[in-house]
């Protein structure tokens, strides 16, 4: 990874942690599990979600489709049992998702999901399951599955890249943005950023939308 990308990385990372759970999971996740091959997909965060903020079906495997659910968490993750956000209890959660019944939405019947997901912006470390060996064990065995950080930005830089380019580039500077973007496309060399050029010079179709404007009579733009 080019140190450019690593920033852009955790720069969108920086942006998803500010969004509420609920603009994380309907501007964010819900888009991601389309883009994925999920079907009828519905937010049903409430009172009574009891840990399943997303229900939907996927084709499984052999194009089967199965039912899913995903709870969505965006605040850091603790090893304290009296915090709504410790590890074993949103392992429970995620083990008590299995054996409830929900509604099929292509079926209209109660059954329990074939698969189960948390999707965490903040990372599950191994100090946080040092005593859950047990546990995340059969979190396996019942399909579990944990989306921690990392691969959350990789996925929305795969199923969504222009919301990851507008988290990336959030309030940069044109030079900055104009930079980092053609890095990341490996097309730096063509446009020669190191040299002082007059933007008239510059034709880019690259799916730019920073509204940036330049001061009254100023049209060049200086290397960063």
């Amino acid at each position: 990874m080019t140190p450019d990308a690593k920033s852009s990385d955790e720069t969108v990372l920086s942006q998803l942690r500010s969004m509420s759970e609920r603009n994380l999971t309907t501007s964010v996740v819900i888009p991601i599990l389309k883009k994925m091959g999920g079907r009828l997909v519905s937010y049903s965060h409430g009172s009574e979600e009891k840990g399943k903020d997303v229900i939907y079906v996927a084709p499984d495997f052999y194009e089967t489709s199965a039912l899913s659910v995903c709870q969505v968490k965006n605040q850091p993750i603790t090893g304290r049992a009296s915090d709504p956000n410790c590890a074993i209890a949103l392992v429970n959660q995620m083990l008590q998702c299995t054996q409830r019944e929900v509604l099929n939405p292509e079926t209209n019947c109660k059954e329990r999901p074939r698969s189960v997901a948390l999707w965490t912006t903040f990372p599950l470390t191994d100090a946080h399951t040092s005593d859950m060996t047990s546990l995340l064990e059969t979190c396996r065995a019942q399909r579990c599955t944990i989306v921690g950080p990392t691969r959350i930005i990789e996925l929305l830089a795969k199923h969504l890249p222009s919301t990851y380019d507008k988290l990336a580039f959030h309030k940069e500077g044109y030079t900055r943005a104009l930079a980092v973007y053609i890095n990341l496309h490996r097309e730096a060399e063509a446009f020669d950023l190191a040299q002082r050029r007059n933007l008239t010079e510059f034709y880019v179709n690259i799916g730019f939308s920073q509204g940036i404007e330049l001061p009254a009579g100023e049209n060049t733009l200086d290397p960063a």
